[in-house]
C-alpha cells in the first residue's frame, strides 16, 4: 500500500490494490448479470408459464379428488423441469 501526501504535507487516503480490484470485479459481474438475466428469462419463460399452469390445474384436480389426473399432470411438469420442487411436494416426495 502506498500512501503520498499534498503539498500542504496532509496525508491523503490510502487506497489499496485490493479494493479497486475488488470493486472493477463487482462491476463486472454486474455487468454480466445486467446482459444475460433478460437472455436466461426469454429462453426459460415459457416453460415456466407452463408449469405453473399445470401445477395450478393439478392443485384444483387434488381438491376435486381427481388423483390420477393431478399424478399426469404433476409428472408432465416433472419430465419438463425434473427438479421441481412443487411437483415433487405435490406427488408426495
Amino acid at each position: 500500500m502506498h500512501c503520498s501526501t499534498t503539498t500542504s504535507g496532509k496525508p491523503r487516503q490510502c487506497r489499496t490494490p485490493t479494493r479497486r480490484a475488488t470493486r472493477f470485479t463487482s462491476a463486472i459481474v454486474l455487468l454480466v448479470l445486467l446482459v444475460t438475466d433478460p437472455l436466461v428469462r426469454a429462453q426459460t419463460g415459457h416453460s415456466t408459464d407452463f408449469n405453473l399452469s399445470r401445477l395450478a390445474e393439478a392443485v384444483k384436480a387434488i381438491s376435486q379428488g381427481d388423483l390420477p389426473a393431478a399424478e399426469s399432470l404433476l409428472k408432465s411438469v416433472l419430465a419438463a423441469s425434473p427438479s421441481d420442487a412443487d411437483a415433487l411436494n405435490l406427488l408426495g416426495f
